[in-house]
């Protein structure tokens, strides 16, 4: 087994697994030996919680189950990490915090127990900032998070670990959270592919205390294709919603890019875009037309109240909302939140 496994999907590492192309075991022990060998507190710091020893106890299981024909899910026997933040029954969850340094979760949240169910086994956790707030990924718990392309660079954040942990060849997958920009800021600054989930779509693991109002999960990952498997185990509705409503993730009916219409929002005066930036997304405009895409601009923009920095105030009460949980009040929120969605019926209507 060379270095080119641990880039390869995790679809296509369930496929091989199945096949009996390699064991488990072999894939697990595999990452674990990437893992020692390349991610180094001294160098890229994505991998902070390891858990390798039930790891290979799970891979071995893995295998036995498929030796007697049985196949757990379509994650079977596949080595997965999940962002610092997320419950995992017995490991810490700190959210790069001193203040919850000795906070250990007692159960597992619903995502990654779903994918548990589905045959993944778990070798460790990745890092994150403090609080899960920032671009860049550290705390005084763990460190300091590397991008692998360049160690003198950020992985981005606040899923920083999860995206660095791919981008390396650490793990097959991973589970990010996202707010502003915390799965696809890492995604982007690491050359991998990340979905933020609509709200609601993925269980947070909360429970009836609060309703979270702009945070969501989501899956990181090397190919899109593993993003839609990861988002087919773990959409679940939760909560009293759960008696009245389903979520159903239709297949695409497309299947080349000339079939698509694809919206560009290159710049705007609320947030500049940099000159490099600007020239890089017109180069992918230019490749999307040579293929027969249709690209538009303006006249596909959600024509939002009070434009981009209307809705841009309303995200930053809403954010100062959650990170101050019992400071604002519940009239004040609700207004927020009757606003938001009023924005975003504005929008959904301009998309269709």
């Amino acid at each position: 087994m060379d270095d080119n496994t641990a880039f390869l999907s995790a679809t296509k590492l369930a496929a091989l697994i199945q096949a009996g192309s390699i064991t488990s075991l072999q894939l697990t022990n595999h990452f674990i030996e990437r893992i020692q060998r390349l991610d180094l507190p001294t160098t890229i710091n994505a991998v902070i919680i390891r858990t390798f020893e039930s790891a290979r106890k799970r891979a071995k299981e893995c295998d036995e189950f498929l030796a007697n024909g049985i196949i757990l899910g379509p994650l079977h026997g596949v080595p997965i990490t999940v962002k610092e933040n997320n419950d995992v029954e017995g490991l810490p969850s700190t959210l790069g915090n001193p203040a919850r340094a000795n906070h250990i979760a007692s159960n597992n949240s619903p995502p990654i127990q779903r994918m548990l169910d589905a045959g993944a086994i778990l070798l460790g956790k990745t890092n994150c900032p403090l609080d899960l707030n920032d671009v860049q990924t550290y705390n005084v718990i763990y460190g300091s998070t590397s991008n692998p392309h360049d160690l003198r660079r950020t992985p981005g954040g606040s899923s920083g670990g999860s995206a660095a942990a791919l981008a390396a060849g650490l793990t097959s997958l991973e589970f990010g959270g996202d707010i502003g920009g915390s799965i696809r800021t890492p995604a982007h600054c690491c050359g991998i592919f990340g979905h933020k989930a609509t709200l609601g779509a993925i269980p947070l693991g909360y429970g009836p205390r609060r309703r979270a109002d702009i945070v969501v999960k989501g899956p990181m990952a090397r190919t899109a294709e593993d993003l839609d498997l990861v988002m087919r185990l773990v959409t679940q509705v939760e909560g009293p919603a759960k008696r009245a409503l389903t979520i159903n993730l239709p297949e695409c009916e497309k299947k080349c890019l000339s079939e698509f219409r694809v919206c560009v929002w290159g710049d705007d005066a609320c947030c500049p875009v940099d000159a490099d930036v600007r020239r890089a997304v017109e180069r992918v405009v230019s490749e999307l037309r040579r293929v027969g895409c249709a690209v538009v601009d303006l006249e596909a923009r959600p024509n939002l109240p009070g434009g981009a920095s209307g809705a841009f105030e309303i995200y930053k009460r809403l954010l100062a909302s959650e990170e101050n949980q019992g400071i604002m009040s519940v009239e004040e929120k609700e207004k927020i939140w009757k606003e938001y969605h009023r924005i975003a019926h504005w929008a959904s209507r301009r998309r269709q």
